[in-house]
């Protein structure tokens, strides 16, 4: 039927490939071209990828995407698609609300993916710039021509020839297919963590979000240092000057900064491997002294920095993700709006994985999490609703089936928030080693009439070096404003014509399960936590956490606006009105509240 639509998934791999040709130089035409040659050590042209290459400083990286797709008639015709899709796996991330889910690390779950690909005989016309100089036999010396149809396969050459495929992107890509044309799509990145082959030609390639890049077994803050004393030290020189060790190593450290020997953290300078020491006992630490072969390692010192500039900093300085994966033109209009004081300072006196440091943000008030729709990690801080798009959804138009848990277990009833890190080289999570605390309750909801009990949520933070009480206070009270009840989580089917909805979108849900004292249907603010995708990219399930932040909230009232008895009742819930000293306005309202 012409008009009928086929769903389809496509997957699309990213293929390192060089854009130079063999032996294709000239010192005046073509300076940057290849010079390789073929000779005795050089027995046969390369495949244009860099572990085949013998002239790796001309090596160009031109990715070539390589696609597959279910084996489906009147697939699109515009490009190269291998047929060799069989399934596709898929396990959603999930976003940890302000680090609130101690089940949860606090940069959440990663995503995962498994892309199941049958391998075939292949001719290697795409994949090998020299296919036909392989026939002949002129790419290579060390036998004549043959036809590479003959030997192995797709998979298996590729894997030969390309074993840095880890960390490369690949993309799923969800759509239909009407009269051989793609529509509707959606595309959804990852990066590869895994290849496999079996004997019956099964093809297994497995990916993770970007934010993998940021495990703590592949990303460290800061980079461990090899240098070494070659010389003791006293506990009290200051302008002491000591060569590193082994030689050359030098190179690997800045030109000044902080360094940590032993339990003390001292600032230097440097010139070639020698450091001069130009303060001890910085940063609460105690001058001691140090050993020949005692390792000088690097500190990572922050001073009065904003939060979204330390995130941007150690997933693209130290985890390597490439920047234009960060969404921080966004990252930085939400901090100026909810986080403007947030400006921190600390130290990291060993390597801490990215994961683990990143997600020491999200405790003091931020969600992390890569949305692989936009293909961009997103930041938003813990905060009432305010200029989120709100998507409704109801039973009757949207809802496939929808479930309810109420979570009593991670319902707070107190915030016991530590600042002022004694010791930067002691523990970051010993309540000894920090000199303040800060302690809020929710004495409400601990009466007994309402939950009876006490709920301790601690929260440790060595980036408040001065103590910053009143900022762990107003983050505490944010935390008990949005989980001083069990905030209850659903399970929403839903249809891919709502596609577009993703982690911490802000959904209002009008359903049968859903009711308020009178027995009614309430409509329900819910923030979603987590996304899988359940039929081939066609059918999803979302996980959603009640986005119940009690009290009012308003953005200051320009100077143009009318009195609150005369406003309408969408500038009382965008602004935030005074009410002349009265604890209630004389419409009966509550006050507003600061957060």
């Amino acid at each position: 039927m012409p008009n009928d639509r086929f769903p389809v998934q496509i997957i699309e791999v990213d293929y390192d490939f060089c854009s130079r040709v063999f032996g294709d130089y000239n010192v005046t035409t073509n300076p940057t071209g290849c010079q390789a040659v073929l000779s005795t050590a050089v027995v046969r042209k390369c495949y244009n990828t860099y572990s085949t290459c013998s002239f790796k400083s001309a090596f160009n990286n031109s990715p070539l995407t390589l696609r597959f797709i279910d084996n489906v008639e009147n697939s699109p015709k515009t490009t190269t698609y291998f047929p060799v899709l069989v399934k596709v796996s898929e396990s959603s991330s999930s976003v940890n609300i302000a680090g609130s889910d101690d089940e949860l690390g606090p940069l959440g779950r990663r995503a995962i993916v498994n892309v199941s690909l049958k391998d075939f005989p292949y001719d290697d016309q795409l994949t090998d710039k020299y296919r036909l100089q392989r026939i002949s036999g002129t790419a290579q010396t060390d036998e004549g021509g043959y036809n590479p149809l003959d030997r192995q396969t797709f998979f298996t050459k590729l894997r030969a020839r390309w074993p840095y495929y880890t960390g490369r992107p690949m993309r799923i890509i969800s759509g239909y297919l009407v009269n051989g044309v793609l529509v509707d799509t959606q595309t959804r990145a990852y990066i590869i963590t895994d290849f496999k082959i079996n004997d019956n030609n099964d093809i297994t390639i497995s990916g993770k979000d970007i934010l993998a890049l940021a495990d703590d077994k592949k990303a460290l803050v800061p980079a461990p240092s090899r240098g070494r004393l070659k010389v003791a030290m006293d506990n009290s020189s200051i302008g002491l000057v000591r060569t590193l060790d082994p030689s050359g190593v030098g190179t690997e450290y800045p030109a000044s900064g902080y360094a940590v020997i032993g339990s003390e953290v001292m600032a230097f300078t440097r010139s070639g491997d020698d450091l001069t020491f130009t303060t001890r006992a910085d940063k609460k630490t105690i001058a001691s002294s140090h050993s020949i072969n005692d390792t000088v390692q690097v500190a990572f010192v922050a001073d009065n920095v904003r939060i979204d500039d330390l995130i941007y900093d150690w997933l693209v300085t130290y985890a390597k993700v490439p920047a234009s994966f960060l969404d921080n033109t966004n990252w930085a209009t939400e901090i100026d709006t909810w986080l403007p004081f947030l400006n921190l300072s600390g130290v990291i006196t060993k390597p801490v994985g990215v994961a683990t440091i990143v997600g020491e943000m999200s405790l003091l008030g931020v969600s992390i999490w890569w949305d692989a729709i936009a293909q961009k990690i997103k930041l938003k801080a813990n905060r009432p609703v305010y200029t989120d798009t709100v998507i409704d959804l109801t039973d009757n138009e949207d809802i496939i089936s929808i479930s309810k848990e109420d979570q009593d277990e991670k319902r707070l009833t107190q915030v016991h928030f530590y600042t002022a890190q004694a010791d930067p080289t002691k523990g970051d999570k010993t309540k000894s080693n920090f000199d303040t605390v800060v302690v809020s309750v929710d004495v409400d909801a601990e009466s007994i009439n309402a939950h009876n009990d006490t709920r301790v949520k601690e929260v440790f933070s060595r980036w408040l070096t001065g103590g910053g009480e009143n900022i762990a206070a107003l983050l505490s009270l944010r935390l008990l404003k949005r989980f001083n009840t069990a905030p209850a989580r659903y399970r929403i089917m839903l249809d891919n014509k709502d596609k577009a909805i993703g982690l911490t979108d802000v959904i209002r849900v009008t359903s049968r399960i859903i009711s308020n004292d009178a027995g009614k249907s309430a409509p329900t603010l819910l923030q979603v936590v987590k996304r899988v995708e359940t039929k081939e990219g066609h059918q999803f399930e979302l996980t959603a956490q009640a986005y119940d932040f009690f009290g009012k909230y308003g953005s200051i009232t320009p100077n143009s606006q009318v009195p609150y008895a005369s406003a309408t009742a969408q500038d009382k819930i965008d602004y935030c009105f005074l009410s002349d000293g009265a604890l209630f306005f004389a419409d009966g309202a509550a006050p507003y509240e600061f957060v």
